[in-house]
């Protein structure tokens, strides 16, 4: 019998990939923050099953603001669609009995997540500046002792940017070959020197 495939025209993100592969560890939880059709989560989520972990989805299945709606952007009609091939790609790699789905917005869903309950959290939502920060500051005490926070689009070669983002810029997902909100609000809440690059321009840091 023919094995299905992920429904998806993208691809998994391999810097998370790499973190979760380091760090992986017996009855890990790993949160995802912005999942949107479940490509990088299929990746990820059959390792965290092998640890015999359980892995958390968080999306609102609308799209990201500011972003072409024929792209990953935000669309009021795409949720039932989105989220039922969510659901089916996670099915695929056999890894629906380990995913709990959080259906909602970022900071809604964090309200829902234990205090250091997370062993890695993998943000990549709205990335928009003030967004960016009030992801960070909402997961930031989810994560255990040890554990890694970590998020997606800091593009290394823009980090001498920081600090002179003009507010327009800061209200934009992708700007100038760049994302200013996810320069800035690491820089300002974490510090550019500390966070350890990945692939795919993914950052990590790891909590005390």
């Amino acid at each position: 019998m023919e094995k299905k495939q992920i429904k998806s025209k993208y691809f998994p993100i391999k810097g998370f990939i790499e973190i979760v592969q380091q760090f992986k560890k017996p009855n890990m939880v790993v949160a995802e923050i912005g999942t949107y059709d479940g490509v990088t989560s299929c990746a990820v989520a059959p390792i965290v099953k092998a640890m015999n972990g359980n892995f958390i989805a968080v999306d609102w299945f609308h799209g990201s603001i500011k972003v072409n709606p024929n792209e990953q952007g935000y669309s009021s009609n795409k949720h039932s669609e989105l989220l039922i091939q969510f659901k089916e790609n996670i099915d695929i790699v056999e890894c629906t009995d380990i995913t709990k789905i959080y259906d909602m917005s970022s900071l809604e869903a964090a309200s829902n997540i234990e205090d250091k309950s997370l062993d890695i959290c993998f943000i990549d939502a709205d990335h928009r500046y003030e967004e960016v920060k009030k992801d960070i500051l909402a997961y930031f005490p989810k994560i255990k002792p040890g554990g890694i926070l970590c998020g997606h689009d800091l593009e290394q070669h823009f980090l001498y940017r920081f600090n002179t983002f003009t507010p327009q810029e800061l209200e934009e997902d992708f700007y100038n070959g760049c994302h200013p909100g996810v320069i800035q609000a690491i820089g300002e809440l974490i510090g550019l020197d500390i966070v350890k690059q990945y692939s795919d321009n993914v950052w990590a840091v790891m909590v005390q």
